[in-house]
């Protein structure tokens, strides 16, 4: 179940999957490596609000721990309704994400977004 990693890998230009070490040749593992290389000085690259509320420096703290944490693609990625992953993603590449969490819909928003993704996910599968 790599689920999220092809999704967030889905959305990414050539440009974006050259900076994470996925282009040309895609492996979730090596999207997970990329992402946690760049992940120090990009969780803070530039503030990121969802739903309209900015994340306080405690929140982004945890979610890097978070992301530094995870160390298996192919089981699943246990996603929440404020996800710090999301949150990198979209202040790594300035994306404006719609992301629908079970039927509801959540935002994040860079203070420079460059371009809107949309993401969905169930109970099960993130797409």
């Amino acid at each position: 179940m790599t689920c999220v990693w092809d999704a967030l890998h889905a959305r990414m230009d050539a440009a974006e999957r050259t900076l994470l070490g996925v282009h040309p040749q895609y492996s979730p593992e090596r999207l997970l490596t990329g992402i946690k290389a760049m992940a120090p000085r990009c969780m803070h690259a530039q503030p990121v609000r969802v739903n309209g509320e900015q994340l306080s420096a405690q929140f982004l703290r945890e979610g890097l721990t978070r992301i530094m944490e995870v160390t298996e693609v192919r089981n699943g990625y246990d996603m929440s309704g404020c996800d710090p992953l999301l949150v990198l993603v979209s202040a790594m590449f300035s994306w404006h994400i719609k992301h629908t969490y079970a039927g509801t819909l959540i935002e994040y928003a860079p203070a420079k977004a460059v371009r809107q993704v949309q993401f969905g996910s169930s109970r099960s599968h993130f797409y």
